[in-house]
C-alpha cells in the first residue's frame, strides 16, 4: 500500500479516555471536545490523521455480557451481536460529531465493514478505502468492534490491533495511544508505590506492566505494548500518553517526548 503524500498520524483514543467506565453508555464530553480540538490543530499543521477509538462503557459491557470475544462458542443470540455493533455505532457517533464541531472533516467507518479476522487475528483490512479518504483531506474515524472470523465465526478486534494494522499499512509517521495513565509504569502504579514511568520500553525485553479492568476484554497495558510489535518493526514512532491531560496529545503529535516510547 503507498503511503498518502502527507507526513501520517495515527491516535487510538482510548475507551477509558473518552468514556466514564464505570457509567454505561456515558461520554466524557468535556474531554472528547478537548481532545478533538487538539487533533485539529494536529490536522491543521498538514497532516492526514486516521482516528480509532476504544469501546470504553459502550462496547466493553456488552461484549463481556455475551462473551463474543470467544466467537460463536459463546452461544449468543444474534441480538447480541446487534447489541454491540449497535452500542459502538452510537459512540462512533459521538466522537465523529464532536470532531466535526471541531471543524475536522471527519468520517465514521464501521470496522465490521472492513476488516476480517482469523483465530482472533486480522487477516484482512481494507486499507484503500482509509487511503483514498485521507488524500482527500478527510479523517476517518474507526472502532473496535465485533467482526466476521473464519474459524471463530465473529470475534472482538481491539482498537489497539486495527490502529497498528492502519499505522503499518499507511506508513504513517506516529502512532500515538492516549490512555488514562501516563504511559508505561514498572508496576501498577495504583497498588505500588515505588511504580515508576518508564520512558521508554523495549519489545525485545521483558518488562513488568499492570492490566486494565477486569470488564475490559481486550486485554491491559502489557498487551497493548506487544501488539505494538508491526508498527515498531515497520519505523513508526509509538507512544502511549495521558489524553486525561491538556495538550499532552497535540504535544506528542508535534514530537515532545511525552510518556512512553515502544522501541525494538
Amino acid at each position: 500500500m503507498a503511503a498518502p503524500a502527507k507526513t501520517g498520524v495515527v491516535i487510538k483514543l482510548g475507551g477509558s479516555v473518552i468514556t466514564e467506565k464505570a457509567k454505561p453508555f456515558t461520554v466524557r464530553k468535556g474531554v472528547l471536545e478537548r481532545l478533538s480540538a487538539e487533533i485539529g490543530e494536529i490536522w491543521q499543521a498538514g497532516n492526514w490523521i486516521v482516528v480509532v477509538h476504544g469501546g470504553g462503557s459502550f462496547g466493553h459491557p456488552v461484549a463481556s455480557r455475551y462473551s463474543l470475544h470467544v466467537g460463536k462458542s459463546s452461544g449468543s443470540p444474534p441480538m447480541a451481536i446487534s447489541m454491540v455493533e449497535d452500542a459502538m455505532r452510537e459512540l462512533n457517533r459521538e466522537v465523529v460529531s464532536h470532531l466535526v464541531k471541531a471543524g475536522i472533516p471527519a468520517v465514521g467507518l464501521q470496522t465490521l465493514g472492513v476488516a476480517h479476522t482469523s483465530g482472533g487475528r486480522l487477516d484482512w483490512l481494507n486499507l484503500s478505502v482509509y487511503e483514498s479518504l485521507v488524500s482527500f483531506g478527510v479523517v476517518p474515524v474507526s472502532y473496535g468492534s465485533l467482526v466476521m472470523d473464519s474459524s471463530l465465526g465473529y470475534c472482538i478486534l481491539s482498537g489497539d490491533d486495527l490502529a497498528v494494522q492502519i499505522a503499518v499499512g499507511l506508513s504513517a509517521k506516529k502512532l500515538i495511544f492516549a490512555t488514562d495513565v501516563e504511559g508505561v509504569y514498572s508496576a501498577d502504579p495504583r497498588s505500588e508505590s515505588a511504580a515508576v514511568l518508564l520512558p521508554r520500553v523495549s519489545l525485545s525485553r521483558d518488562f513488568i506492566a499492570f492490566g486494565s479492568a477486569s470488564n475490559d476484554v481486550t486485554g491491559g497495558m502489557k498487551k497493548k505494548v506487544l501488539s505494538t510489535g508491526p508498527a515498531v518493526q515497520a519505523g513508526v514512532e509509538v507512544r502511549i500518553v495521558n489524553g486525561m491531560r491538556e495538550d499532552v496529545l497535540k504535544q506528542a503529535a508535534f514530537g515532545k517526548p511525552l510518556g512512553t516510547e515502544i522501541v525494538l
